[in-house]
């Protein structure tokens, strides 16, 4: 169990046997400035998202239930008859 030190599959060289180490797999073609670019840009995304959905829940709290709930009609209303 846990993690291997191997890619797993498929295996580049196409030779049954052979195994392909996890450094061996890494892109050569990434910098570190790319990837770090990458997290920022992530980051910033979901950071976004965060704060969009915190201002719809705050608006939408704020505006109570009957806000979103359909107007009551004579029918919905219940008589009772002392």
């Amino acid at each position: 169990m846990g993690r291997q030190p191997f890619v797993v599959a498929p295996n580049p060289t196409g030779i049954d046997g052979v195994w392909m180490f996890t450094a061996q797999a890494v892109s050569p073609g990434v910098t570190v400035g790319e990837a770090l670019t990458s997290v920022i840009a992530l980051t910033a995304v979901y950071a976004v998202l965060a704060v969009i959905e915190i201002y719809l829940m705050a608006k939408y709290v704020r505006s109570g239930v009957p806000a979103v709930m359909p107007p009551e009609t004579e029918s919905d209303v219940l008589t009772f008859a002392y």
